[in-house]
């Protein structure tokens, strides 16, 4: 018989969800549009930092989604990828290749609206 560790400590229970509820709920953070969570600002802060590199981070992690469904489509050598892409159907297995292509596109600057778009239509609002 196994006996959980429990611990009784009302302090940093009572820190941890003051650091929280100020954190999501509390606006603090006086923005140009208003006021706004600590939360909000962060991620911000991060979208900010990272904006030249998001197309290419995006890209990488939906190409290794696309790998990991590949590899456990056709291999059982991986447990851990089976168990988890293991069973993807199809239709959304081809949905996670569309999804790919879209990063790829914006990362190269190149798109599909040449193909879509006949010779013969206006592309002023381009």
């Amino acid at each position: 018989m196994t006996q959980k560790n429990i611990s009784h400590n009302p302090a940093k229970f009572l820190i941890f969800s003051i650091v929280g509820i100020l954190y999501f709920f509390v606006p603090l953070a006086p923005t140009a549009s208003g006021r706004s969570t600590w939360l909000v600002q962060s991620v911000n802060l991060i979208k900010a930092w990272l904006k030249p590199y998001l197309s290419y981070i995006v890209l990488i992690f939906v190409a290794l989604l696309v790998i990991g469904c590949i590899v456990a489509k056709v291999t059982d050598r991986f447990p851990l990828l089976t168990r988890m892409y293991g069973s993807v159907k199809i239709i959304p297995l081809s949905c996670i290749f569309w999804a790919l292509s879209l990063p790829r596109w914006s990362c190269s600057r190149w798109g599909p609206l040449p193909f879509w778009t006949p010779p013969w239509a206006e592309t002023a609002w381009l």
